[in-house]
């Protein structure tokens, strides 16, 4: 005991001078690890916001391509409409008037891309977004965005006005309207200006069957009623798409 005791004694400086030097390691390494893990995490946020961006910017230009055609639905639909319930319908532009007939119950539903944000959730990254004021506005985005009304707006097209559309029009009409637009490129959305002509006798046959047919008039009056409601609807979608880009974008400068 006493040879231990006269060790320590002598040794002590050394032995205090060891356990700092492993004490200072050890500090060392947690704190560089600790710094890694900042820097990996931070870039990983990074990265995700700007993905978040980039899907938000696909379905603004989305939003802005539907609103625009469905604007021109809608107009066209309420000329329609005018048509069957006048008493001397007056009709400017044969080819246009043939054409909405048929255009007027197509649609397309906006693409959401929500991959990023799904990947966010699913992989526990979710607070990797450190500013919870930005995560929560992108959560409300997502779970905001009026996809079941987007499924709703397109079943009514296919299910109520469409087949009334098709019905109205000889078949060569339809074959011309879609041969024309098989031949535009995939992925455009915008519609297609296409010039139908028809004999006096079957101008004649397609207004009388129109304006003959109350089931006609009723899905044209509720098709004017869904595209106002989907204009509505995509409006509402693009300020929140435009806003919350915005907001990712501020967020991104600052990390």
């Amino acid at each position: 005991m006493k040879r231990i005791l006269s060790i320590l004694k002598e040794k002590w400086p050394e032995y205090i001078l060891e356990i700092l030097v492993i004490t200072i390691g050890i500090l060392g390494a947690y704190a560089l690890n600790s710094w890694n893990d900042q820097n990996k995490a931070k870039a990983l946020e990074k990265e995700y916001i700007s993905r978040l961006i980039e899907d938000l910017a696909k379905d603004t230009a989305g939003f802005h391509i539907e609103l625009k055609n469905t604007k021109i639905r809608f107009e066209e639909s309420q000329a329609l409409y005018e048509i069957v319930i006048a008493e001397k319908p007056f009709i400017r532009d044969t080819a246009n008037f043939l054409l909405s007939i048929q255009t007027i119950g197509r649609t397309n539903r906006p693409v959401i891309h929500k991959d990023t944000f799904e990947d966010l959730i699913s992989t526990g990254n979710a607070s990797i977004i450190r500013n919870k004021a930005v995560f929560n506005a992108t959560s409300s985005y997502y779970g905001n965005v009026a996809e079941d009304w987007f499924d709703e707006y397109i079943d009514r097209m296919w299910k109520g006005y469409l087949p009334k559309g098709i019905d109205a029009l000889p078949l060569t009409s339809l074959l011309q309207v879609l041969s024309e637009e098989m031949s535009v490129s995939f992925g455009n959305k915008e519609i297609i200006p296409v010039q139908l002509k028809v004999s006096d006798s079957e101008f004649k046959m397609i207004l009388d069957k129109i304006r003959n047919s109350e089931e006609f008039e009723f899905e044209t009056k509720n098709i004017v009623r869904s595209h106002l409601l989907h204009i509505s609807f995509l409006q509402r979608a693009k300020t929140d798409s435009e806003k919350l880009m915005q907001d990712l974008s501020d967020y991104l400068k600052t990390l």
